[in-house]
C-alpha cells in the first residue's frame, strides 16, 4: 500500500505522546559463525521510533513486507528502486560504497569488480509515495584480502523524526560466503511506529559484500500488520483535489448569478 509524503507528516504527529521502550534482542533462525546462534541488539544511539524499533534476526520477518525491484544497470553507485512492482517508480533510493551491478527485477546489487570493497548500502525515502518503517536484506559476505569475516553487521538507522541508533548483529554465516539469510530492521511486535528515513547496512574492515538480495520495506501504512504499522488520515489524490475546486467554484458562480439576480429586481 502506498501513501502520501503529506499524509506520513500528519501521521507522525498522532504518536508522538507514546513512551520509548528499550529495544531488545529477538530470538531467531538460522546458524551463525563458529557455530555459535545470531544475536542482534543496540550497539548505540537513542531508540529509534514512537515507540521503537528492533533488529530482527534470520526467519522473523513480521508479514508486512513488499519486495523492491531494480532496472538492470552496470557499474553505478547511485540507483532507484520500486517496490511492490517493477513499474520504475522512484519509490527508494539506493547508495553504495563501491559500483555496483543490478538485476532486472527483485532487488539483487553485487560488486562490478568482483571482490571489491562493497561494504556498505543506504536505503533512502526520497520524494516518493512510499513510506516504510522496516528493511531486510539477505546477502552473502566474504573475507577482506588477508581476514576472516568476524561475523558482524551494522544498520545505522535513522527515522523521520530525526532520531538515530546504530544496530549490531553477530555471530552471523555458516559457510563461504557466509550468508546473512533473511534480516534486518523494523518495529517492535504490536506497535504502531514512526516511517523510517534511511538505513544502511554496513560492515566493518574484516568482510566484503558478495551481494545483496531479496530486499523488503515493511510497509508503514500496513495497519494491523504483525509488526503493527500506522494507519493514517486519508489524503484526496489530486484530481480529487481538482474536482472538488471545480466543485466550489461552480457553486461560487451560481450564488453570484442568483444574488446578481435578486439585485436587478429588488432595483425593478
Amino acid at each position: 500500500m502506498k501513501t502520501r509524503e503529506k499524509s506520513l507528516l500528519a501521521g507522525l504527529g498522532l504518536g508522538a505522546a507514546v513512551a520509548l521502550v528499550p529495544a531488545q534482542a529477538l530470538a531467531g533462525k538460522g546458524g551463525g559463525g563458529g557455530g555459535a546462534d545470531p544475536t542482534c541488539g543496540v550497539a548505540s544511539g537513542s531508540v529509534v521510533g514512537v515507540p521503537q524499533s528492533t533488529c530482527f534476526l534470520p526467519g522473523n520477518e513480521d508479514g508486512d513486507e513488499v519486495k523492491m525491484f531494480e532496472d538492470k544497470l552496470t557499474d553505478t553507485t547511485a540507483f532507484f528502486g520500486s517496490l511492490g512492482k517493477n513499474d520504475g517508480s522512484k519509490d527508494i533510493k539506493i547508495t553504495t560504497s563501491v559500483p555496483v551491478d543490478t538485476s532486472n527485477g527483485y532487488g539483487e546489487i553485487s560488486p562490478t569488480t568482483k571482490g571489491g570493497a562493497f561494504t556498505s548500502v543506504l536505503f533512502e525515502g526520497p520524494d516518493s509515495e512510499f513510506a516504510f518503517d522496516g528493511v531486510f536484506i539477505r546477502g552473502q559476505i566474504v573475507g577482506a584480502p588477508h581476514m576472516t569475516y568476524d561475523g558482524v553487521l551494522y544498520a545505522d538507522v535513522t527515522d523521520a523524526l530525526g532520531n538515530q541508533v546504530t544496530f549490531q548483529w553477530s555471530n552471523l554465516g555458516s559457510g563461504t560466503p557466509d550468508d546473512l539469510q533473511h534480516l534486518g530492521v523494523d518495529e517492535a511486535a504490536g506497535y504502531d511506529g514512526v516511517a523510517l528515513a534511511s538505513v544502511r547496512f554496513y560492515l566493518d574492515d574484516t568482510g566484503y559484500f558478495k551481494s545483496i538480495k531479496q530486499i523488503d520495506f515493511s510497509d508503514w501504512s500496513a495497519a494491523g500488520a504483525t509488526g503493527g504499522g500506522a494507519s493514517e488520515p486519508a489524503v484526496p489524490e489530486p484530481t480529487t483535489w481538482a474536482m472538488l475546486l471545480i466543485g466550489f467554484a461552480g457553486l461560487g458562480y451560481a450564488t453570484f448569478r442568483r444574488s446578481g439576480k435578486g439585485s436587478m429586481s429588488a432595483a425593478v
